[in-house]
Protein backbone atom coordinates (compact mmCIF):
# COMPACT_ATOMS: atom_id res chain seq x y z
CA UNK A 1 0.00 0.00 0.00
CA UNK A 2 2.89 2.53 0.50
CA UNK A 3 4.43 1.91 -2.79
CA UNK A 4 0.87 2.08 -4.46
CA UNK A 5 0.79 5.30 -2.77
CA UNK A 6 4.60 6.53 -3.37
CA UNK A 7 3.67 6.25 -6.92
CA UNK A 8 1.15 8.67 -7.07
CA UNK A 9 3.54 11.71 -5.93
CA UNK A 10 3.52 13.92 -9.13
CA UNK A 11 6.72 15.52 -9.54
CA UNK A 12 6.07 19.80 -9.78
CA UNK A 13 5.06 21.45 -13.22
CA UNK A 14 7.98 23.77 -12.92
CA UNK A 15 11.41 23.54 -11.00
CA UNK A 16 11.07 26.72 -9.55
CA UNK A 17 9.64 26.56 -5.26
CA UNK A 18 6.18 27.76 -6.18
CA UNK A 19 5.04 24.75 -8.27
CA UNK A 20 5.21 22.84 -5.20
CA UNK A 21 2.67 25.02 -3.58
CA UNK A 22 -0.56 23.45 -5.77
CA UNK A 23 0.98 20.03 -4.57
CA UNK A 24 1.22 20.37 -0.48
CA UNK A 25 -2.47 19.56 -0.13
CA UNK A 26 -1.23 16.24 -1.50
CA UNK A 27 1.83 16.05 0.17
CA UNK A 28 0.31 16.73 3.08
CA UNK A 29 -2.20 13.49 2.99
CA UNK A 30 0.68 11.41 2.08
CA UNK A 31 2.37 11.86 5.01
CA UNK A 32 -0.77 11.58 7.53
CA UNK A 33 -1.75 8.67 5.17
CA UNK A 34 1.99 6.98 5.08
CA UNK A 35 2.18 7.38 8.89
CA UNK A 36 -0.77 6.24 9.72
CA UNK A 37 -0.38 2.52 7.30
CA UNK A 38 2.89 2.20 9.12
CA UNK A 39 0.74 2.24 12.40
CA UNK A 40 -1.78 -0.29 10.77
CA UNK A 41 0.80 -2.32 9.73
CA UNK A 42 2.61 -2.65 13.23
CA UNK A 43 -0.56 -3.35 15.46
CA UNK A 44 -1.38 -6.80 14.54
CA UNK A 45 2.00 -7.84 14.33
CA UNK A 46 2.17 -6.51 17.25
CA UNK A 47 -1.14 -8.30 18.88
CA UNK A 48 -0.48 -11.56 17.72
CA UNK A 49 2.62 -11.61 19.26
CA UNK A 50 0.97 -11.68 22.86
CA UNK A 51 -2.00 -14.18 21.48
CA UNK A 52 -1.82 -17.48 22.99
CA UNK A 53 -4.66 -18.62 20.02
CA UNK A 54 -6.43 -17.06 17.08
CA UNK A 55 -9.76 -18.05 15.48
CA UNK A 56 -10.88 -18.06 11.93
CA UNK A 57 -12.42 -14.73 12.73
CA UNK A 58 -9.68 -12.61 13.42
CA UNK A 59 -8.08 -14.23 11.06
CA UNK A 60 -10.84 -12.89 8.61
CA UNK A 61 -10.68 -9.79 9.88
CA UNK A 62 -7.00 -9.13 9.61
CA UNK A 63 -7.20 -10.04 5.86
CA UNK A 64 -10.05 -7.57 5.52
CA UNK A 65 -7.80 -4.61 6.79
CA UNK A 66 -5.12 -4.21 3.93
CA UNK A 67 -8.24 -4.42 1.85
CA UNK A 68 -9.62 -1.61 3.45
CA UNK A 69 -6.21 0.46 3.82
CA UNK A 70 -6.22 0.29 0.23
CA UNK A 71 -8.88 2.53 0.23
CA UNK A 72 -6.35 4.60 2.02
CA UNK A 73 -4.19 5.38 -1.33
CA UNK A 74 -7.41 5.89 -3.32
CA UNK A 75 -8.12 8.87 -1.31
CA UNK A 76 -4.82 10.27 -0.26
CA UNK A 77 -4.76 10.03 -4.42
CA UNK A 78 -8.17 12.01 -4.65
CA UNK A 79 -7.29 14.55 -1.97
CA UNK A 80 -4.12 15.47 -4.49
CA UNK A 81 -6.24 15.67 -8.00
CA UNK A 82 -9.20 17.16 -6.88
CA UNK A 83 -8.10 19.55 -3.61
CA UNK A 84 -9.74 22.66 -4.70
CA UNK A 85 -13.21 21.07 -3.83
CA UNK A 86 -13.90 19.69 -0.30
CA UNK A 87 -15.19 15.74 -1.00
CA UNK A 88 -11.55 14.84 -1.34
CA UNK A 89 -11.16 15.72 2.34
CA UNK A 90 -14.29 14.29 3.08
CA UNK A 91 -13.68 11.08 1.50
CA UNK A 92 -10.57 11.08 2.94
CA UNK A 93 -12.28 11.49 6.65
CA UNK A 94 -14.99 9.13 5.94
CA UNK A 95 -11.65 6.44 5.48
CA UNK A 96 -9.82 7.33 8.48
CA UNK A 97 -12.87 7.05 10.79
CA UNK A 98 -14.00 3.64 9.13
CA UNK A 99 -10.08 2.58 10.21
CA UNK A 100 -10.58 3.35 13.63
CA UNK A 101 -14.12 1.07 13.87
Amino acid sequence: ILTIMGLEVKTPETAKLTGIIPLLPFFFSYIVSFLFVGVAWFNPHYIFFFSLRISKKVYLINNLWPFIIFFMSVATGLVGEVSQSSWPGVRYLVVFLFLFC
